[in-house]
């Protein structure tokens, strides 16, 4: 039981810190993106090294590779939280569970968006369709769920 248990904190230390390198990398593609297509003199991107791709690019490619990269970055998160969870928990309850939220909130996005772009305008729920990526494109999901299901097992036992 130790051996798992070790293995257990190592896949849990590893996806964490996989997720808070793809947070670094998500941040400052668009810290970076936001500040060429604001014409903005600092990007405040924690890394800035592509800036200069960046700012040879067109503004309608610019905002066509910002939504490119919310459904890239949306999957990558989602891809790395459910294989790090099924590792941690070497069980598919809690990736089950945390697929089940993700198909939720994006069908929530979807459904404001299309409601939105047909009765009303679109722009007045934008930055509510954000925060709700935002929120998949982040490690909360992770560190939500990996305790949950830790004190779900404990409880069992």
């Amino acid at each position: 039981m130790t051996l798992l248990k070790n293995k257990s904190l190592l896949w849990l230390a590893l996806g964490t810190l996989v997720l808070f390198g793809l947070s670094y990398l998500r941040e400052g593609f668009f810290l970076s993106l936001n500040g060429v297509i604001l014409n903005s003199p600092s990007s405040n991107a924690y890394f800035d090294n592509l800036l200069p791709y960046f700012k040879q690019l067109d503004l309608k490619f610019l905002v066509q590779l910002k939504w490119i990269g919310t459904m890239l970055f949306s999957l990558a998160f989602m891809s790395v939280t459910l294989f790090f969870l099924y590792k941690v928990f070497n069980s598919k309850r809690p990736t089950i569970f945390i697929a089940g939220l993700y198909f939720l909130f994006i069908s929530l996005s979807l459904f404001v968006g299309v409601s939105a772009y047909f009765f009303f305008s679109f722009d007045k729920v934008y930055s509510v369709i954000r925060e709700i990526f935002g929120f998949i494109q982040s490690p909360l999901p992770f560190f939500l769920v990996a305790p949950l299901f830790y004190f779900l097992k404990i409880s069992k036992n």
